[in-house]
């Protein structure tokens, strides 16, 4: 199966930095954070995990979207940078609603600490780690973990985030099997929008702990491959990404052979030939035989 359509695209050398300073000590966050920075619900406690820069939690207290962040990191390393620009561009006392903490994933979060989860710019399957998946394998279909006993750690951490009002990932590989491994783990895709920056195409979703039936009547493969609101919103970049990956695929599989006694061929043909198969239907709406 191609790679590409999975829901980024190709970065070009020298991308563009995620935010800069402008105005007295503001920060200027890029499209992609900005998305993210977007689905926070107003008046929600943040909690930041892989923090990186901390641009997110920095410009949403400077905004007075939010009261109070908590920014996390595996690493001390960027939690030294982030408590640099925290102290550059905000003043004393919103600096004071910043807590900086080294975690990994979860770890040293307490449950009700914060309403909202954000994860971003990391891959889909650390994305999941870090929601409770011990052994996260894009190459293995996902099960749900609460209805394994002998996981009390993993489900422990689940649990953990399950709690919060919101969670707003920003995955930058294998997103769809992130969004079927979500799915199978009864999350709730509530929004999604995609941004397109620097020659790429990011996904971000908005999802809730536990699902109440939405999209039930959608086709999983489809809903998993470009997002169940994707498919209903329909957005402007969103149509463009689906056109983007349906000339790549093509492209693609042009340049195959149409016979060849290489198996290997004739298999990476299927694959590109149901992936175009899956695209249309996107493109049309979410009909499409052989797509259920």
């Amino acid at each position: 199966m191609t790679k590409k359509p999975d829901g980024v695209g190709k970065p070009p050398a020298g991308m563009a930095q995620d935010a800069e300073r402008t105005g007295e000590g503001a920060v200027h966050l890029s499209r992609r954070l900005s998305a993210i920075a977007d689905m926070v619900t107003p008046g929600s406690v943040i909690c930041d995990v892989g923090c990186d820069h901390a641009y997110i939690p920095i410009r949403l207290i400077q905004d007075g979207i939010i009261p109070r962040a908590i920014a996390m990191d595996v690493a001390e390393g960027p939690l030294n940078i982030a408590a640099q620009h925290i102290a550059q561009h905000c003043s004393p006392q919103q600096a004071s609603r910043i807590l900086l903490r080294q975690s990994d994933g979860l770890g040293a979060y307490s449950t009700g600490e914060a309403d909202t989860l954000i994860i971003a710019g990391m891959g889909g399957p650390l994305i999941a780690r870090i929601l409770g998946e011990p052994s996260p394998d894009p190459e293995m279909t996902p099960v749900r973990l609460d209805a394994c006993t002998d996981n009390a750690a993993e489900n422990e951490i689940l649990a953990k985030a399950r709690s919060f009002r919101e969670i707003i990932l920003e995955p930058q590989s294998e997103v769809t099997w992130l969004r079927s491994w979500l799915r199978v783990q009864g999350f709730q895709f509530l929004d999604e929008t995609m941004v397109f920056e620097d020659g790429k195409y990011y996904p971000v979703m908005k999802l809730a702990g536990e699902a109440e039936g939405c999209f039930s009547e959608m086709s999983p493969e489809l809903a998993d491959r470009f997002g169940p609101v994707n498919l209903r919103k329909r957005e402007e970049i969103f149509l463009q990404y689906l056109t983007w990956s349906r000339h790549l695929a093509e492209g693609i599989l042009r340049q195959l052979p149409e016979e060849s006694a290489d198996p290997r061929i004739a298999a990476r043909r299927n694959d590109l030939e149901h992936e175009l198969e899956a695209i249309r239907a996107a493109q049309k709406g979410g009909e499409c035989d052989g797509i259920v």
